[in-house]
């Protein structure tokens, strides 16, 4: 089941962010997936729905673009020259051991071109290209997708994970630091696990570790 609005109020984002959307100008919308048999979560990584609900935004996206391509900042924003133009919350509802419904929310920038001073990090579909877009036509395009390659989740998820990996910025040195002591890092990521995890050299002190998406945040 599909849920969208072109006038999004209260967008929720990662953790205690808000997500905004000027009214009328992006794609603000949330899938419900009803499972027909509930799913044991010991056989399944869940982190591997926020992986397919990505890859198929990013080849929606790429479709429009000619110098640029979508990458994803980890674990779940959409990111296209550097700049942020969508991002994924991801919600599953699991009674005792079995996923019985996903919720995926995502927020698409297309055709809006002005953001709050607090975004400078954001850019939008029409920003990019120069094209103003009909966003129900793109959003359907993402729908449709979705409801073609669902079954990946269950018979594909280890390529799935493959191709998120692809999309993921890595090679790069990045910024970031742990939710707990805020201190800021030099690293690059060197591996992305199928539960969502990074494991990242630290460029301070040559350490591999490991961290959660609760644990650690990536800077712009």
């Amino acid at each position: 089941v599909l849920f969208y609005t072109w006038n999004q109020t209260q967008g929720r984002g990662q953790g205690d962010n808000k997500w905004y959307s000027e009214p009328h100008k992006n794609i603000t919308a949330t899938i419900l997936w009803k499972l027909k048999n509930p799913i044991p979560i010991l056989n399944i990584p869940l982190f591997v729905i926020s992986e397919w609900i990505a890859i198929n935004i990013c080849n929606e996206l790429n479709f429009y673009l000619k110098d640029a391509k979508t990458t994803i900042k980890w674990p779940n924003d959409i990111i296209i020259n550097n700049k942020k133009i969508g991002g994924i919350l991801i919600e599953n509802i699991i009674i005792g051991q079995e996923l019985l419904a996903i919720i995926g929310g995502f927020g698409i920038n297309i055709n809006q071109e002005t953001f709050p001073p607090n975004l400078q990090n954001a850019t939008s579909l029409k920003i990019i290209t120069n094209e103003t877009y009909k966003e129900e036509e793109i959003l359907m395009n993402i729908f449709n997708k979705m409801i073609e390659s669902a079954e990946r989740i269950i018979t594909e998820r280890h390529q799935i994970h493959e191709e998120y990996k692809n999309l993921v910025i890595t090679k790069k040195i990045q910024k970031g630091y742990t939710l707990n002591n805020k201190d800021i890092i030099d690293f690059q990521i060197i591996d992305l696990m199928p539960d969502g995890a990074i494991i990242i050299k630290d460029n301070n002190n040559l350490n591999i570790k490991k961290y959660y998406h609760h644990e650690f945040r990536i800077m712009y």
